[in-house]
C-alpha cells in the first residue's frame, strides 16, 4: 500500500489583504480542501496572519515550518498562490531549493505548481520573477508619487516636528507645543548658546515630545528646521541598505505652512549658530 502524503498548510495574508475582507479562513478551507481531494493527510498548519509577503524566512512559523520539512513530518506544503508563499524573488527560489534538498514538494493551488516535476520548476522559477516584478511595479509607482504629495503639503510618513502635528494630512499648529518652540529661538537669541537654552528649557519643567530632556542636539536640530518660520521641507531623505540618506538639493519640495516665529527671528538664530552649514537637513 502506498504511504499516504503527509502535508503543510501555509496560510499567509497581510493586513492590506484582511481589509479588504480577504481571510485566512478562507485560505485555509481551499488548502484543506484541495489535501482531501488528493488524498493526502495534513499534518501542520502554518499561520502569518497580518505578515507582509516581502520578507517571510525569518518568521518564527516559517522556521517551524522549515524545521518540519527537515525532520520529514511533511513532505509538501500547500498555499492557495505563490504570492501567498512570498513575494521576494529570493526566498521565493531559496524555498524551492531547500524543499527540493529534502525531496518535498511545493504545492500552490491557483497556478497548479508542483515542484516534483521539471515543468513545475521552471513554471515556478518564472512565476516567482513575476511577483518580484509586480512588487517592484508597486513600490515604483508609490515612489513616483510621493515628491507630487510633497508639493501638494501631504503628510508623507512619520511624525511633524515638535510644534506641529498632522490634522487630516494637512500640518497644523500644536497648540501645546508651539510655545515651547518660539521660546527655543527666544532662549537662543538671548543667551547664544544651544546647551544654555537645553538647560533653561529643562530647569522650566518643559519636555520633548518622547518626554526626555532637552539637550544641545535637540535645541540645535530645532533651531535648524525651516518649518518653525513656514516653510516645510520634504522629501529629502530616502532610505538605501537600511540607513537613511540625504537626497540632492534638487528632488528637495518646499512648502508653505503656518510659522511660529517670524522669519526675521528664524533667520537671526540660525545666522548666530556656530555649527550652521547653510543647508536645511531636517525636518524632525
Amino acid at each position: 500500500m502506498e504511504h499516504q502524503k503527509t502535508v503543510g498548510i501555509w496560510v499567509r495574508v497581510s493586513t492590506e489583504d484582511q481589509a479588504q475582507g480577504d481571510s485566512p479562513e478562507h485560505h485555509e478551507k481551499r488548502g484543506r480542501m484541495y489535501a482531501e481531494a488528493k488524498g493526502w493527510h495534513i499534518v501542520e498548519t502554518y499561520h502569518l496572519e497580518a505578515v507582509s509577503g516581502k520578507s517571510v524566512m525569518g518568521h518564527s512559523e516559517a522556521k517551524r515550518m522549515m524545521k518540519d520539512i527537515k525532520d520529514g513530518k511533511i513532505s509538501g506544503l500547500i498555499f492557495s498562490k505563490l504570492a501567498r508563499l512570498a513575494r521576494n524573488t529570493k526566498e521565493l527560489l531559496e524555498f524551492a531549493d531547500y524543499f527540493r534538498d529534502h525531496d518535498a514538494d511545493l504545492i500552490s493551488i491557483s497556478e497548479a505548481i508542483d515542484t516534483s516535476t521539471p515543468a513545475g520548476r521552471l513554471f515556478y522559477t518564472m512565476i516567482a520573477a513575476m511577483a518580484q516584478w509586480e512588487r517592484e511595479e508597486i513600490a515604483s509607482r508609490i515612489a513616483a508619487s510621493v515628491p507630487i504629495r510633497a508639493k501638494l503639503g501631504k503628510q508623507l510618513a512619520g511624525e511633524a516636528t515638535f510644534g506641529y502635528k498632522w490634522e487630516n494630512k494637512v500640518l497644523v499648529i500644536d497648540e501645546k507645543e508651539a510655545p515651547v518652540r518660539k521660546l527655543i529661538y527666544e532662549l537662543f537669541l538671548k543667551h547664544r548658546r544651544k546647551k544654555t537654552v537645553a538647560h533653561e528649557l529643562n530647569k522650566m519643567g518643559y519636555r520633548t515630545r518622547g518626554g526626555g530632556q532637552f539637550t544641545d542636539t535637540s535645541v540645535k536640530r530645532l533651531l535648524r528646521n525651516s518649518t518653525a518660520k513656514g516653510i516645510h521641507l520634504a522629501n529629502y531623505t530616502t532610505m538605501r541598505g537600511g540607513k537613511w540618506e540625504v537626497k540632492p538639493e534638487s528632488e528637495w519640495v518646499f512648502t508653505s505652512c503656518p510659522a511660529i516665529v517670524p522669519a526675521k527671528l528664524w533667520d537671526e538664530c540660525n545666522c548666530m549658530s556656530s555649527n550652521q552649514s547653510g543647508q536645511l537637513l531636517t525636518n524632525s
